[in-house]
């Protein structure tokens, strides 16, 4: 439409000048009209200079408008404060399409925003990269996943996991793998998905990565808790029964037994083996329900009532809750929180409270033999800002052949110890999206690690 304009602009003043032109040589050839040869003489030369002028500033506004077009630059106006309307119009025209250009540009850079949000914020990892390695794309997940600051190619990732790099480039598009990576006390279990597409005769290769360990973790919780369900079903309707009967027979026994002559004597003495007998049923009947009910604790955690709650207040209110056990025990309860006295956690706070009493008490325990015993209760923001707590001792150590199984349901190294503790602690963390490990050092030290 611009070129349209201009175009019908250039033969108006064309046809305009030969019009002039002919109306000179007419007028000169047939009057003696001395001032209108002279006003028809000079006026095409007037128009020569309005069609060069015409011409050179439309040149430079097209110019100016293609330019703008080329490198996306649409910022520029083209001023109508012009005496030709043909211009005035021209401008406007371009400033029209300008403007056109502008508003298009704006909804691509808002959609580009809005996919570029939900891409960095998704709870899985992306990368994009061309066939060369190089990356174009890397969201906040990945970053968080891998502790990285930046990743500019794929080659980078030897130095965070060989493995794992060697898996991506080995992958085809469409294929899956899991991957194991160690942090600190424990593992990462990353599922990567590789996938391959074409954009503008380019190939590049999408690529997520997502921690799946506490979904692993949970169906290994949910296996275990329909086993304890099954396990208190059945052996509740067998126990219950023998229980109550045996303490029947044994007490309608011991009533006859009482009632007996001394010149019964062997008869008496049989009696009195069976009472023992039935006391022995029914003793390991009240071990077996008590059994029972250990594994209805695990499987009957109540539902976390989740609040906000300072992390500082939670702890102080620990350390008064265990205070008198620990002096009684001459055991210095030290508190490292100066990193947190502001943050808070959404969390319920009976349990995590539990949890921290339990720890503390089995450090307790640790430290019987210890000398200067001291135990530690620390809370920081780790390097990816979530709220981390730990309980530490100066105890003897655990064993690295116990650690391993410190959290398995009934697995105790104490004679008087239910070995469901630390498994419960595990299952309150698993509710609140967390985890709790531990690790030793045998003669020195055991940390329990609850990560937020």
């Amino acid at each position: 439409m611009v070129l349209n304009n201009f175009r019908l602009q250039c033969i108006i003043r064309v046809l305009l000048l030969g019009l002039s032109v002919f109306l000179f040589f007419y007028v000169a050839m047939n009057t003696n009209y001395i001032v209108a040869i002279i006003v028809l003489g000079v006026l095409p030369f007037w128009q020569i200079f309005l069609l060069l002028r015409f011409i050179e500033i439309s040149n430079r506004n097209l110019k100016r408008f293609f330019e703008s077009i080329q490198y996306s630059d649409f910022s520029t106006t083209f001023k109508g404060n012009y005496n030709d309307p043909s211009l005035r119009g021209l401008n406007s025209a371009l400033n029209s399409v300008i403007e056109d250009f502008k508003k298009e540009r704006e909804q691509r850079e808002e959609q580009y925003r809005y996919l570029h949000t939900i891409v960095q914020n998704i709870g899985v990892g992306v990368i994009i990269a061309d066939e060369n390695g190089g990356v174009e794309l890397i969201n906040r997940e990945v970053k968080q996943l891998l502790k990285l600051q930046k990743l500019t190619h794929l080659s980078q990732l030897e130095y965070v996991n060989h493995d794992m790099f060697s898996q991506i480039i080995e992958m085809k598009s469409g294929e899956r793998s899991l991957i194991s990576i160690k942090e600190e006390d424990y593992f990462l279990q990353i599922s990567i998905t590789m996938k391959e597409f074409v954009l503008h005769q380019k190939r590049y290769k999408l690529i997520s990565l997502k921690n799946i360990r506490k979904e692993l973790e949970d169906k290994e919780m949910d296996a275990w808790q329909s086993l304890i369900r099954v396990l208190t079903h059945e052996i509740m309707n067998s126990i219950t029964p023998i229980s109550s009967l045996a303490e029947t027979a044994n007490a309608l026994l011991k009533e006859m037994v009482l009632c007996e002559s001394s010149t019964l004597l062997e008869k008496k003495e049989t009696m009195e083996d069976v009472c023992e007998a039935i006391d022995t049923i029914e003793n390991r009947s009240k071990g077996l329900i008590h059994f029972v009910n250990n594994y209805r604790k695990l499987s009957r955690l109540p539902i976390p009532a989740l609040k906000l709650i300072p992390v500082s207040e939670l702890i102080y209110r620990v350390q008064n809750l265990m205070s008198p056990q620990v002096k009684q025990k001459h055991i210095q309860l030290l508190l490292n929180i100066k990193d947190v006295h502001h943050a808070q956690l959404l969390a319920d706070p009976t349990l995590i409270e539990q949890v921290l009493i339990n720890l503390i008490k089995n450090a307790i325990e640790a430290l019987s033999t210890t000398k200067n015993p001291c135990i530690e209760i620390a809370a920081f923001l780790n390097n990816r800002g979530r709220i981390v707590c730990q309980v530490t001792d100066n105890g003897p150590g655990i064993k690295e052949e116990v650690l391993e199984k410190i959290f398995i349901p009934f697995f105790t190294t104490k004679e008087k110890g239910s070995g469901i503790g630390l498994n419960i602690s595990r299952q309150i963390m698993w509710m609140h999206g967390g985890i709790l490990t531990a690790t030793s050092i045998q003669g020195k030290m055991t940390t329990f690690t609850l990560r937020f």
